[in-house]
């Protein structure tokens, strides 16, 4: 799960959480997939970059 999420949005939860799912299904495909909608929805959505979290694409306990 990526913590450079927006926590406010519900759209990016919902990519954190899709992510998730997928690595706990291991389908990194499908993973890969969210973190670039995701990064895709924060460009459109949240071009100011008001988000928490680290920035770099790596959530907090991500192995």
């Amino acid at each position: 799960m990526n913590s450079s999420s927006n926590t406010e949005c519900g759209v990016c939860r919902g990519f954190d959480l899709a992510e998730a799912e997928a690595r706990r299904e291991n389908d990194e495909s499908r993973a890969t997939d969210c973190r670039v909608l995701r990064r895709r929805h924060r460009a459109a959505e949240h071009p100011d970059g008001i988000e928490s979290g680290n920035g770099n694409g790596v959530g907090v306990g991500a192995t």
